[in-house]
């Protein structure tokens, strides 16, 4: 019980009344209806102080907290350390151009260590990256150069502020995937998430092209050639014979004509290891394969990303642009690799190598 409380109650204690006292007290009560009255009165109104003074000495306002250290950390974190503490926070942003900024606290005020009292609110400024301010001139740039560069400059955004459509094909003069027009013009501003729409030069009629020979050559040279030369591979992969050297191209389709056109499907069968294991040694800590996916048949060429993430880390293996159906690759990458093939920017299928 609270101490004053406690003070008050004993102080009645003490009272002490005679057995006499009493009775002749409520004699001279009933012969005075007005005494009655005010006796009563008088108890109604001790009754309520008493009642008042015990609610008022138990009632606690809200708890005194310390404000967290949130700057520096992703606002999802801020707002659950705040929460535990029956802190809210009030939100601004502010733009940057380091991706590694984009939604982390770059101030707050009460700072770090103040003491405020429970369900107080805390400022906090979180970090958004920035994005262009116009649409910028595509015209006369390769269409994979124009997509990969807004993968690498928005990636980090939830909504890009500059995607690029299904692009529009046709004839001319300049090289295959060269931007002949555009909508919306070089100028325009963005107030919000806009599509590019392009018009694509398709080459000169008749176009062709000569396949690299990937005969006696590695997985990591294949890989680095694919975008050397707009024909579609198509990789199978058989265990290597004794006369054959594991992890290199030991035949491809053979054409008459030296070029062919554009795009034509070219066989490729890669040699692959049995065992990276020699006399008791590993001889070779990667899995090798053949990497599939099945899509559907492209109107026109595609660009393509073939990405590996090895212990967090993410790397290209090969750039290539494709007409879709079936799509493999090949690959030579550490066991528990990720491997992602990535079309147009948007991830379609991925693997874990085992």
């Amino acid at each position: 019980m609270n101490k004053k409380v406690q003070s008050i109650v004993d102080k009645i204690k003490k009272v002490r009344f005679s057995r006499g006292d009493v009775h002749s007290y409520f004699e001279k009560m009933q012969g005075n209806g007005k005494t009655l009255g005010i006796t009563v009165v008088a108890a109604f109104l001790v009754m309520i102080f008493v009642c008042a003074v015990v609610f008022f000495l138990n009632v606690k306002g809200p708890e005194q907290v310390m404000v967290p250290q949130v700057c520096g950390k992703k606002l999802a974190n801020a707002i659950i350390e705040m929460g535990e503490k029956e802190l809210y926070p009030t939100l601004a942003t502010r733009d940057v151009t380091d991706p590694a900024l984009d939604g982390i606290i770059l101030e707050q005020s009460p700072k770090y260590g103040s003491i405020v009292n429970g369900y107080s609110r805390v400022s906090l400024v979180v970090g958004r990256i920035s994005g262009p301010d116009q649409i910028d001139d595509y015209v006369g740039k390769n269409i994979d150069d124009v997509r990969n560069e807004f993968y690498a400059r928005f990636a980090k955004h939830a909504i890009a502020p500059i995607t690029v459509g299904q692009p529009s094909y046709k004839v001319s003069d300049k090289p295959f995937g060269t931007i002949l027009e555009q909508y919306p013009k070089p100028g325009t501003l963005i107030s919000e998430s806009v599509e590019l729409n392009l018009i694509v030069s398709k080459g000169p009629e008749g176009d062709s092209v000569h396949p690299v020979n990937f005969v006696g050559k590695s997985v990591d040279y294949m890989l680095g050639m694919l975008d050397k030369c707009l024909v579609v591979y198509d990789f199978t992969g058989h265990i290597a014979t004794d006369k054959e050297k594991p992890g290199t191209g030991v035949s491809q389709t053979k054409f008459e004509e030296w070029f062919v056109p554009a795009y034509t499907r070219v066989k490729v069968d890669v040699a692959l290891p049995s065992s990276n294991i020699k006399n008791g040694k590993e001889t070779d800590n990667r899995r090798y394969g053949i990497f599939e996916a099945t899509l559907a048949r492209f109107p026109a060429p595609q660009p393509m990303v073939f990405e590996a993430e090895t212990d967090g880390t993410r790397t290209v293996l090969a750039r290539f642009s494709h007409t879709g159906r079936s799509v493999t690759i090949p690959y030579a990458v550490p066991k528990d690799t990720i491997l992602t093939l990535y079309v147009a920017g948007k991830p379609v299928r991925s693997e874990t190598i085992n």
